[in-house]
Formats: structure tokens, C-alpha cells, sequence
């Protein structure tokens, strides 16, 4: 099962991150999956969620 964060409006991050999940996509011919244990959250990231300019 693969996680991710959204969010469908501006605010506190605390306040409208949601983690959803959703199932493992299956490759296509010649493609390769990837999986990904970690990744870091950039303030910029941050600043977008809270509907910075």
C-alpha cells in the first residue's frame, strides 16, 4: 500500500495534511517501480500548504 500526504485547501499544516492510501501501481512493459521508504518535506512545501504568496 502506497502513502501520500494531500491537502485540498490552505492552512495549518497540522490542520489539512491528510495521508491517504492508495494501492501499489503495477509496471508496464519496459517501466521499473521504485519504492521509496523516506523523503524530506521542503519549507517551500510548507509555505504552499499555508497559501503563502
Amino acid at each position: 500500500m502506497n502513502r501520500r500526504v494531500v491537502y485540498t485547501r490552505g492552512g495549518s499544516p497540522a490542520g489539512v495534511l491528510t495521508v491517504i492510501g492508495e494501492p501499489e501501481p503495477t509496471p508496464g512493459p519496459g517501466q521499473v517501480l521504485i519504492r521509496t521508504t523516506a523523503f524530506p518535506v521542503h519549507p517551500g512545501d510548507l509555505q504552499a500548504v499555508e497559501a503563502y504568496p
